[in-house]
């Protein structure tokens, strides 16, 4: 087993196979589904998403190898990770947006308010990151309680879904976004596990490409772009080295 981090692969490996997962979906979607909703017939497009999805949690969980070691100071700031970290604000604001668009009952009005929130978490972390302030965990903190809330709001618009892959990897990259999330904000406070935070963020990437061809890709989309942008932080910080010393 490596000393370190195997990062070689990451992100290239999610991202690639996120891509040729989107493509059998579409390809799926465009031959192989009725009126309905529903598949008509077996389509070999279904049964290969379903393998790649089980083969790429296979070897993300295996290119991360067990490291019990955790970081004792905060990640870098970077222009990379402040852009991700913007165009995630941007793409929790359009989801919430498009949920009231919707709804307007009192879950969809509070996850909405919360999503705002998180929004404006994102770019004060960024600009505490930025000047090198107190480190951010209370801004990620406030994203992960969204994140969390979000994929129950959420539910209701998928569950009257009349296949499971009309939302099943919308589920599961809002899931893997979440406790991402959380594995994030323990490494913020200088006491989380490298290994957790790359295997769920990595996740995270491949089901947010999955989901692009829903009504909701603009924010998968986002959140992609955030989960790059963050391992990329992550480098800078490679296990064995020490990052910089942020004041404060």
């Amino acid at each position: 087993m490596k000393k370190y981090l195997n990062f070689d692969i990451l992100p290239w490996f999610p991202l690639g196979a996120g891509f040729a997962g989107l493509l059998l979906r579409i390809w799926l979607y465009a031959v192989a589904i009725d009126e309905k909703g529903l598949i008509m017939e077996p389509h070999i497009a279904s049964t290969l998403v379903f393998i790649l999805v089980a083969l790429v949690m296979v070897i993300l969980f295996a290119c991360t190898p067990a490291i019990d070691k955790r970081v004792h100071k905060n990640l870098p700031a970077s222009g990379l990770t402040s852009l991700g970290q913007c165009i995630a604000a941007v793409g929790i604001v359009v989801a919430c947006v498009l949920d009231l668009i919707q709804r307007t009952d009192t879950m969809t009005v509070i996850s909405s308010v919360l999503g705002i929130i998180a929004a404006v978490s994102l770019v004060l972390m960024t600009w505490l990151k930025l000047r090198h302030k107190a480190n951010a965990m209370v801004c990620l903190f406030i994203v992960t309680v969204y994140l969390t809330v979000h994929p129950v709001c959420q539910y209701r618009f998928w569950s009257p879904e009349p296949q499971l892959q009309n939302y099943a990897f919308q589920l599961l990259s809002s899931v893997f976004l979440m406790v991402a999330s959380y594995h994030r904000t323990m490494l913020e406070n200088q006491g989380g596990y490298i290994r957790w935070y790359v295997f769920y963020n990595q996740a995270a990437l491949f089901f947010s490409i999955l989901s692009l061809n829903t009504k909701m890709w603009a924010f998968y989309l986002a959140m992609a772009i955030w989960t790059v942008s963050d391992l990329f932080t992550l480098k800078l910080a490679r296990p064995g080295k020490k990052p910089p010393v942020q004041e404060g």
